[in-house]
């Protein structure tokens, strides 16, 4: 049967143990925490990509539907500037007539075909102005949509960066888990072996006992007895 120092001793080693065993635990739980962080903020990036590319792809919808508007609206305005010429023309012609002037010779045939070519300008300005804004409609919306894409190609790039400090945040732990129990467990051997006989100057033998290896209390004699 152990004496009360063996008795304390093995108690103290059994705390030690437990508590080496706990540190470790507490490394590999801290890898994992850090992991599980990072592995949500990865998680975060890649919706943030996705919405981005929605956003970038709504933008680009957007711009289609104005430039064509811009282009209806111009059409619209060009069919309009049409009919205006044509009844000026046709109050041109009727006043020649009326005048008893011939419509088609001379000076009166100046007027209308000078009327008829503004007419024709006017239009070629409005189809020019309405495709100019359909342009700027379609490079507008896709600047933005570049954008856009830009910013969801980083977050899918921080997404991949945040994936790979997960996997290293698990691995760290683990190698920090290991190290520690190997430390701790090398300790207490050490601490053991100068307890129970070992050379150590913090022996727990009594002066004058023996200093063969005595087990735990209640354990099989340590060889030599």
């Amino acid at each position: 049967m152990g004496t009360g120092l063996e008795i304390v001793a093995w108690g103290a080693l059994g705390l030690g143990a437990v508590g080496t065993v706990m540190g470790s635990q507490g490394e590999t739980e801290a890898g994992i925490a850090q992991a599980s962080a990072a592995e949500y903020n990865a998680i975060q990036e890649e919706q943030n990509a996705k919405d981005f590319l929605e956003a970038a792809e709504e933008q680009k919808r957007r711009a289609a539907l104005s430039a064509r508007a811009a282009i209806v609206e111009g059409e619209r305005q060009e069919q309009l500037h049409r009919e205006v010429a044509s009844r000026l023309i046709s109050t041109q012609r009727g006043t020649i007539a009326n005048n008893n002037v011939l419509v088609d010779v001379g000076t009166a045939m100046d007027i209308v075909n000078d009327t008829a070519r503004g007419a024709a300008e006017d239009i070629e300005v409005i189809r020019n102005a309405a495709e100019r804004e359909a342009l700027g409609f379609k490079i507008e919306g896709a600047d933005r949509a570049q954008a856009l894409e830009k910013a969801a190609s980083n977050s899918e790039a921080n997404a991949i960066l945040l994936q790979f400090e997960a996997e290293d945040a698990t691995r760290a732990g683990v190698s920090r888990s290991n190290s520690s129990l190997l430390s701790g467990l090398g300790s207490l051997g050490l601490q053991a072996f100068g307890a129970f006989g070992g050379p150590s100057t913090g022996s727990l033998a009594a002066p004058g006992a023996s200093t063969a290896f005595v087990g735990p209390p209640g354990g099989s004699p340590g060889p030599g007895l």
